[in-house]
């Protein structure tokens, strides 16, 4: 049953989008690592708890064509927004449902996978029972649930920013004059109490900073809703068990890592916990944590909490890392460091650089465990080296300790069910249908790795086109009459170019150069992957 009551979403809808952490391949690569048997993502069944549009869920029924998937939420207005994209695109395995979580009912049916993000915190305690009644009832015996909220002790800070723009729109009706207002009162703080050596001050110029170019809807929807209630983790991880569920772990698995703190600080939170679930809650307290991504299983599924390097070894790998300094040195010289811009690693080990340098070199693509190590191995040894499939021996467990840790600091990412993406387009490239339909409808596609992606005019073009049929000689051919037809106009020196056979050569080079630029966006499939 659907509420008939209209709600401030569908007033003020909220955008819809992609979240990689709310993706099953994610879900089910921490499962695996803890020692689960999740269900394969290419086969299975996901449940997504405020849906919205179907900006998570519509990317994922694309990509995955042989698993099923069923969105609920209160807002008609989006759930009809995403039903019209469904259909316009000619999704058939994905339904959109206008209804109440306090009146869904799994009717005997379970689900690999449920997700719900950005619900949670917003919504009153009987509902946020409904939620964990659900993952408990309609959750698969091996199945992932994740679930986001908003935490203490870091909301307790922002929640005092919410509570002043509460205060300053109380009496207002209308949504844009209660988001004015409220950011008004806040720009006024900020400007007006001093940050000089003042914690409040220094407080309220970092929220207006991050409020400054946040979207109406968002500030309406995160500070000036009814409910915006966190939790400490120990208290959701408590409540999960009275619903016969269990602490699976973190979408970000390095939020979860010791070693990512200091040795100090480690070994002190060390001494503090006794067990799992304290462990976490210091890390926040330290953190000063104000929001968690958090996974569920049930209660009686046994975990495996010492990380198998063996679970590690049966995985895909990916990085966008680099080599510092010169790329083909030989392998057993010296130390090297790999980084990304957040993260970075320092090794001497001949085999691990190689590995590493294998899986960058690949990006986007993927690379199992098993080619990266036969690479590595191959790249050391002065002959033809055979390597078997097992992973068992000292020098593989050493490379996947050293990939674990990777992961851990965010260098690489693990997956046991990766995207399978071109690197470089083949002679009749292909995307899949949702990407085709948003890039002729707008300048913002999902890619294949769960990520938004800003894409403009030209790219548009080509993405539209990419349908596994036509060659890339008849996309650079459509592309030049599109331009034509367009009267867009091509320049060298700052003068209009008017002869055509210069006119298409550039048009055949900006496709070509689009089109690496597309690949290296993640979104140009492999012809099974679509």
């Amino acid at each position: 049953m659907a509420s008939n009551s209209s709600t401030s979403y569908d007033e003020v809808p909220y955008r819809s989008y992609p979240f990689p952490q709310a993706h099953p391949e994610r879900m089910a690569t921490i499962a695996r690592l803890f020692g689960m048997s999740p269900v394969d993502i290419e086969n299975c069944r996901v449940l997504e708890i405020g849906c919205a549009s179907g900006g998570n869920l519509l990317p994922m029924a694309a990509r995955l064509p042989g698993s099923q998937f069923l969105g609920i939420d209160l807002s008609n207005r989006q759930v009809e927004d995403g039903q019209r994209e469904i259909q316009a695109v000619g999704l058939e395995n994905i339904e959109l449902r206008h209804q109440d979580l306090l009146d869904f009912d799994c009717n005997g049916e379970s689900f690999d996978y449920v997700i719900c993000h950005g619900v949670y915190s917003w919504i009153p305690d009987s509902a946020q029972k409904r939620i964990l009644e659900i993952c408990q009832a309609c959750l698969s015996s091996d199945g992932v649930a994740y679930v986001s909220y908003n935490t203490y002790p870091g909301w307790h800070m922002r929640g005092m920013i919410r509570e002043l723009m509460e205060y300053r729109s109380r009496n207002l009706v209308g949504h844009e004059d209660r988001v004015r207002q409220a950011r008004s009162l806040l720009h006024f703080l900020a400007e007006s109490v001093s940050k000089d050596k003042n914690p409040y001050g220094m407080l309220l110029e970092q929220e207006a900073k991050q409020l400054q170019n946040k979207d109406d809807y968002y500030l309406l929807h995160e500070h000036l809703e009814e409910f915006n209630e966190p939790v400490y983790f120990h208290q959701f991880a408590q409540r999960a068990s009275e619903f016969g569920l269990q602490y699976l772990g973190e979408a970000d698995y390095g939020s979860m890592s010791l070693q990512n703190f200091p040795t100090d600080v480690a070994k002190m939170l060390s001494s503090l916990a006794g067990d799992l679930i304290e462990m976490e809650q210091y890390m926040d307290f330290t953190r000063n944590r104000m929001f968690r991504q958090t996974l569920l299983c049930h209660q009686a599924r046994k975990l495996e909490r010492s990380i198998s390097l063996q679970n590690v070894a049966e995985m895909s790998i990916a990085t966008q890392a680099r080599m510092e300094g010169k790329k083909n040195s030989e392998p057993s010289g010296g130390p090297v460091v790999f980084k990304t811009e957040k993260a970075a690693t320092r090794t001497s080990d001949p085999i691990v650089r190689a590995a590493l340098q294998c899986i960058s070199d690949a990006w986007p693509k993927f690379v199992s465990f098993q080619e990266a190590y036969s690479v590595a191995r191959s790249a050391v040894e002065d002959g033809p080296v055979i390597v078997g499939h097992s992973h068992e021996t000292p020098e593989a467990m050493n490379l996947a300790k050293n990939i674990l840790r990777c992961f851990e600091t965010g260098l690489l990412e693990l997956s046991v069910c990766p995207p399978k993406v071109e690197c470089s387009p083949s002679e009749k490239p292909i995307t899949n249908s949702l990407i085709r339909h948003r890039a002729r409808v707008g300048s913002e596609v999902t890619n294949l790795r769960h990520q938004s992606i800003r894409i403009n005019d030209l790219e548009q073009q080509v993405l539209q086109r990419l349908n596994g049929v036509s060659t890339l000689d008849q996309i650079q051919e459509e592309v030049h009459r599109w331009v034509v037809s367009n009267g867009l106009t091509v320049r060298r020196n700052g003068a209009v170019v008017t002869d055509e056979s210069e006119v298409q050569t550039a048009a055949f080079n900006a496709v070509a150069e689009a089109m690496q630029k597309i690949c290296q966006f993640c979104l140009v499939a492999e012809k099974e992957d679509h």
